[in-house]
């Protein structure tokens, strides 16, 4: 295991947070992979978090697996860039494959690590996601959203 697994496995027992499932990925850097959900509107998205001996930890939640398509891309696209010139801490993409990610990337070393920042930016993640969920599942899917979620969305990228 890495020093930074293991402050982060600290943390996660003195807060008594047991909503990860944790695996070690046995691989060149030590990696361990920390899995949960997270409930945005009534969706339980799936979290994934990589922390290991290189400098980078990353956060990532699946929007939707296979939702970008050639009826709907242009118009992710869009969004998705409008969203990412707004945001600093993560990030929107999809693969080729056209699953839907948020990427969060941290930066440490073994001795700088900070766990609480995982969850700031995890927090931070989620209180987005609950404020655009709806919007950007009706960008996926061709229907207009709700007005008050087009305008909760607009108050954030201002």
């Amino acid at each position: 295991m890495n020093k930074k697994a293991e402050v982060f496995d600290a943390m996660l027992e003195e807060q008594k947070i047991e909503s990860f499932d944790r695996s070690e990925l046995k691989d060149s850097f030590n990696g361990v992979l920390y899995r949960t959900t997270i409930d945005v509107k009534n969706q339980y998205l799936p979290v994934f978090l990589t922390i290991d001996a290189s400098i980078y930890s990353v956060v990532r939640i699946i929007l939707g697996d296979r939702i970008v398509n050639d009826d709907n891309r242009a118009a992710m696209d869009k969004y998705i860039n409008e969203i990412n010139r707004s945001q600093k801490v993560f990030k929107y993409y999809y693969a080729d494959d056209g699953t839907l990610f948020v990427d969060a990337c941290i930066v440490s070393s073994d001795e700088s690590f900070e766990p609480r920042l995982v969850q700031v930016v995890l927090e931070v993640v989620i209180e987005h996601l609950k404020k655009t969920y709806g919007d950007t599942m009706s960008i996926i899917w061709n229907v207009d959203a709700p007005e008050s979620e087009r305008q909760e969305e607009q108050k954030e990228l201002d």
